[in-house]
């Protein structure tokens, strides 16, 4: 039906996408970006909360929020040939376990658990351009201050080339004369 059809074309969307679709083992980490979690209008006790929930993100600029990565294996741990011949399990951390990375080196530490062995180097390269990408764009002159914001990597532990980092969550945007100094800092952290 023709009209049907023009309140389609004449509508507002949000369009949701998978960046996991076709992946045979995605591993994804959801990485809450910028220094603040508030809205600059929050009353006093929300930015109370907000600022004990993770400390650290005041200076890092940035905090897991979750991850879904593959088992850790110990190098020393004897295997059997048929538990050799076995993927490794996939496991999850949540924002408990992002919370735990209180400092450079621990957040460092947890990044590698999603990295492992298992991101290739044209996956790591890829991640590598895009941060450097979001990170010129982020420090050119503009007016927009991302609060709550945050960076979706996804890659295939099975395909080298199955690779995607997003910028996500974009609920809390505001217009301000001023750069966006808290996801700045998170972008050169990571």
């Amino acid at each position: 039906d023709r009209d049907r059809c023009k309140d389609v074309l004449h509508s507002r969307y949000l369009v949701l996408d998978d960046c996991r679709a076709g992946m045979a083992r995605p591993l994804t980490l959801d990485v809450k970006l910028g220094t603040e979690t508030y809205e600059v209008d929050a009353p006093r006790a929300k930015r109370r909360r907000e600022g004990a929930k993770y400390p650290p993100q005041r200076t890092l600029g940035c905090r897991v929020v979750g991850l879904r990565g593959r088992e850790k294996r110990p190098h020393n741990e004897k295997r059997s040939q048929s538990a050799e011949a076995q993927p490794p399990r996939m496991v999850a951390f949540d924002k408990r376990w992002g919370y735990s990375l209180r400092s450079r080196d621990a957040l460092e530490a947890g990044l590698r658990e999603f990295y492992l062995d298992a991101a290739s180097p044209t996956q790591l390269a890829h991640f590598a351009d895009r941060l450097d990408a979001l990170l010129a764009i982020f420090r050119a002159p503009n007016d927009l201050v991302f609060v709550g914001s945050s960076l979706l990597f996804v890659y295939d532990a099975d395909d080298p080339a199955a690779v995607d980092l997003r910028l996500i969550d974009f609920a809390h945007v505001r217009r301000e004369a001023r750069a966006d100094t808290g996801c700045i800092v998170g972008l050169e952290t990571l």
